[in-house]
C-alpha cells in the first residue's frame, strides 16, 4: 500500500450481522437464518459460478471503514473492501490479498468461498452472487424505475450493506 488508503464511507454494526446485495436480496437476507462461515460451495450457473447465500453475515459489531480498490494505472474503482475500524489495516489487505485477491494476478488466491477463505475469515462475494442473478424477494421489492442515464439504482445495479437490525427501515 503504497499511498495510505482513503476511507470512503463507514457504517456501524449494531446487531453483529450484515445484509447485502441489491434492495431485493438484502430484504431477503434480512428474515433468512442467519449465515455463517463457511458458506455453501459455488454451483454452476450458467457460464458461471454463484454462490447460493443468504445475503447476511456474521460482523463483529462497531464501526466498519469502506475503501475503493483501484487500478493504479488507470484510476478505475473495481473492487470495495469493507473492514472493521479496530483491524490493522495493512495485515487485513495482505491478508485478503493473500487469500482471495485479484484474479487477474498470479497466485491470486480463492475467488470462491471455501474452507481457506472462511478459515481466515475473508467472505467473497462476486458479481453474479447478487442482484438479478438471484431473484428471491425481487417481486415483492424489484428495483426502481430507471429515470434518466445516470440511474444507478436501476435495474438491480446496485450494491449495499446494511446492519440486519435497520433492514426493514432502510429498504423501505
Amino acid at each position: 500500500m503504497a499511498n495510505s488508503p482513503i476511507i470512503q464511507s463507514t457504517l456501524s454494526v449494531v446487531s453483529g450481522q450484515l445484509c447485502f446485495g441489491s434492495f431485493h436480496n438484502i430484504w431477503f437476507g434480512s428474515s433468512a437464518p442467519s449465515q455463517g462461515l463457511p458458506v455453501a460451495p459455488p454451483q454452476p450457473s450458467g457460464t458461471v459460478k454463484a454462490h447460493s447465500i443468504n445475503y447476511n453475515v456474521a460482523a463483529q459489531k462497531g464501526i466498519w471503514n469502506v475503501f475503493k480498490i483501484v487500478v493504479s494505472e488507470t484510476g478505475y474503482t473495481v473492487a470495495w473492501f469493507v473492514a472493521h475500524a479496530d483491524i490493522d489495516l495493512r495485515q487485513e489487505v495482505d491478508k485478503f490479498l493473500r487469500i482471495s485477491g485479484s484474479p487477474y494476478e498470479s497466485d491470486h488466491g480463492s475467488t470462491i468461498n471455501n474452507d481457506v477463505t472462511s478459515q481466515a475469515g475473508v467472505f467473497v462475494v462476486n458479481r453474479y452472487d447478487w442482484g438479478y442473478y438471484d431473484k428471491r424477494c425481487f417481486d415483492e421489492i424489484g428495483e426502481g424505475q430507471e429515470e434518466d442515464d445516470d440511474d444507478v439504482l436501476a435495474n438491480s445495479n446496485s450494491l449495499g450493506l446494511v446492519d440486519r437490525s435497520i433492514v426493514q427501515e432502510m429498504v423501505q
